[in-house]
């Protein structure tokens, strides 16, 4: 009986442990057309014209995206300020990003 018991904690602690560690990667998620929404605490939005456009929200207000055959087409994620707070409220805010910028053709940064 001892030894069920023991082999009973043992295996509910290691389900813990992995619920935990799935749980931390989270899903993506990945827009193809005009979307707007906020997750993990950021904002996003997909718009297009016309085109093919993949935009893949990684958490933590970061993106990577995709498109072709586009005229134009705007990926955006973070931290959205509106009318309801003034820069004195809002306070100092800092940006930091990395970028891997490769187009082909006209666009912009």
């Amino acid at each position: 009986m001892i030894i069920f018991k023991r082999t009973l904690t043992v295996l509910i602690c290691f389900l813990l442990i992995a619920s935990v560690l799935c749980g931390c990667q989270g899903e993506q998620k990945i827009l193809h057309d005009f979307e707007i929404g906020e997750e993990d605490g950021y904002g996003y939005e997909l718009w297009k014209d016309h085109g093919d456009t993949t935009m893949t929200l990684t958490g933590g207000g970061t993106f990577s995206c995709e498109w072709s055959n586009i005229n134009n087409a705007l990926f955006r994620r973070g931290k959205k300020f509106d009318c309801t707070q003034t820069w004195r409220e809002i306070g100092n805010i800092k940006v930091e990003y990395e970028v891997d910028y490769q187009p082909d053709g006209n666009s912009y940064f």
